[in-house]
Order: C-alpha cells, then structure tokens, then sequence
C-alpha cells in the first residue's frame, strides 16, 4: 500500500527517505554521498545540478531545516525571508511592511549587522557591547 502511494506521490507524507539518504525530483532515494559525484545517480539530474545552493541541498537531504527560524547556511540561504515568510515557530516579525506579504526572519539573523528585514528593523534596537583591546 505504502509502494504503491509513495510510487504515485513521492512526496506524500510518509514517504521520506531514510536517514543519510536525499530525495530526487522524481521520487527516489539515494545515498546523500552521492550528491555532485560526477553520476546521475537519480536519473533525472537531480543529484547533478550545475550550481547549488545550501538550500537547495537542505531541501534535498534535510528539509525539516529549511525555514526552521535557525541559520545552517553560510549564505544565509536556509531562512531567506523571501521564501520563508512568517510561519517558523522561532522567527522575528518584521515591523512595517512593505509589501503586501509579512516578512519575517530567524532569530539568529536579529542583531548580527546585517540588515535581512525590508527596512533594517532587525538592526535597529541591538546593543553593541565592546570590551577593551585585550580583554578575554
């Protein structure tokens, strides 16, 4: 029952990949090692992409760390606002909008000298401490 689902609907609820696996395109599961190893492995290009981000692979081998309100991307990718809206659990509302749709970012991205909400409201109210040049 549940082959005959998952064949239909790879992406029904339940038919994850196995734990150090990643999920092609087309439904089917392979080792994440053999992510960009020069081989289609999925048979749909999947697991070859020319240019990759750290999202995009997050969405292939751990997406429950897309949008969850913590960065695990260097480029920031992981939570960008744009695709991540407002419904992570652990997310910072930005004030006035600018748009039509709500924007919200990680807290991980609050106070971090980087401007991530349309208007810098995740920088304005942040307090810089600084110690003496030395000082442990």
């Amino acid at each position: 029952m549940k082959g005959d689902v998952c064949e239909h609907d790879p992406y029904h609820r339940g038919c994850e990949c196995s734990m150090g696996q990643m999920k092609c395109r087309n439904g089917k599961c392979i080792s994440k090692e053999l992510f960009r190893d020069g081989n289609d492995d999925c048979g749909d290009g999947t697991d070859e992409p020319l240019r990759t981000s750290c999202s995009d692979y997050l969405a292939r081998v751990m997406p429950s760390r897309l949008c969850d309100g913590i960065l695990h991307c260097l480029d920031r990718s992981d939570e960008d606002p744009m695709y991540c809206k407002c419904f992570a659990k652990r997310t910072f509302k930005c004030g006035a909008k600018s748009s039509d749709v709500e924007s919200c970012v990680a807290h991980d991205m609050v106070c971090d000298g980087v401007r991530d909400c349309p208007n810098g409201e995740d920088e304005r109210t942040c307090i810089g401490l600084s110690a003496p040049e030395g000082t442990p």
